[in-house]
């Protein structure tokens, strides 16, 4: 059985060579990551009558790009926490 560390490696530099081949014939393969993301940002600050219903919309539209994370833990792995001093 192959090891899930060559795997994931192998997966990550598959996406790596699929999104650099893409982004050479000018498309953007994180752009509708990059859209959903931009709209939350524009409807928190959005100052219509309908801004909390647009912001939940666009949360929702997010949620269902990226997944839900199960646990906050996923939100922070501790490869992204500095060491300890």
């Amino acid at each position: 059985m192959a090891d899930a560390a060559a795997i994931d490696k192998l997966v990550e530099e598959t996406y790596r060579h699929c999104a650099e081949y893409l982004r050479e014939r000018g498309r953007d393969p994180e752009g509708e990551l990059r859209r959903a993301a931009s709209r939350v940002v524009f409807y928190r600050y959005y100052g219509g009558d309908d801004g909390w219903e647009k912001l939940s919309a666009a949360i929702g539209e997010l949620e269902d790009i990226v997944g839900r994370p199960a646990s906050e833990a996923e939100l922070f792995p501790s490869s992204h926490w500095p060491d300890a001093v």
